[in-house]
């Protein structure tokens, strides 16, 4: 699986209304129904309640489940996060409407240095 990194994403409901979170450095986001917690307490997806939430996530990095193998061989240095060092980001949440977000995406065409 390959990672998406974006630095910016936006939501709206079917109204149009919803929220846009920039950063000026990549950053990873999801978006589920249900929070970690819930999902790593569940035996099965099927036995998960119904939910009419959305948890949005956004992230700096993050480091995948196993290994390098399906036999559970040490993931590779450069694929993991190095719990001894401070690591730091921000970004912006606002607002939006639908017309914003068409405004960010033509935005997102602009290089950054």
């Amino acid at each position: 699986m390959r990672k998406i990194l974006v630095r910016w994403v936006g939501m709206t409901n079917d109204d149009g209304i919803g929220l846009l979170a920039k950063s000026f450095t990549p950053i990873e986001f999801n978006a589920l129904e249900y929070t970690p917690e819930q999902l790593t307490n569940s035996l099965h997806s099927y036995l998960l309640p119904e939910s009419d939430s959305v948890i949005w996530r956004l992230n700096y990095k993050q480091m995948g489940l196993g290994g390098d193998n399906s036999w559970g061989a040490k993931l590779l240095d450069k694929y993991q996060i190095q719990a001894n060092q401070t690591y730091s980001y921000t970004y912006t949440l606002k607002p939006i409407s639908t017309s914003d977000v068409d405004a960010s995406m033509e935005e997102s065409k602009v290089v950054l240095p």
